[in-house]
């Protein structure tokens, strides 16, 4: 087991055998499913944290004829990782602003920083569009 602060990741010799066996035969789709898990994985993170971050905010005496009531799917972009599907957390008093992912932010401020800059350099708006939708940045 490897414990990387937030992040535990647990293998064994088989899976690790076959994974390598996997590579050799497959590279280009082992590599696709590699990168389809680790967004998988991130995304629930960033859902676990949000979940968590509501229920701290509930238990905020001030929050003690509050509930919760749902939650909003929507999508974020993050920078190495490319677009997630986020489920934010609804309070019933609709009180609740994540810290995490603040409202209306759609793209994580390390791309837009990117994007910015990419864009002063003279890449144009279609170019730049088409790099972002492939994910190189």
């Amino acid at each position: 087991m490897i414990d990387m602060g937030m992040i535990k990741i647990e293998l064994n010799f088989a899976e690790i055998t076959d994974t390598i066996q996997n590579f050799k035969t497959h590279r280009i789709r082992t590599l696709e499913s590699l990168a389809a898990d680790i967004k998988s994985s991130v995304g629930s993170a960033f859902n676990q944290l949000l979940k968590t971050e509501m229920t701290l905010f509930l238990g905020n005496p001030e929050q003690s004829d509050n509930k919760k009531n749902g939650y909003k799917e929507r999508d974020y972009i993050l920078k190495g990782i490319g677009c997630l599907r986020i489920r934010m957390p609804i309070d019933r008093k609709r009180r609740f602003t994540s810290s995490i992912i603040p409202p209306r932010e759609q793209i994580d401020p390390r791309l837009r920083e990117d994007m910015a800059v990419l864009h002063l350099a003279g890449i144009s708006t279609r170019t730049l569009a088409m790099i972002m939708v492939v994910g190189f940045v």
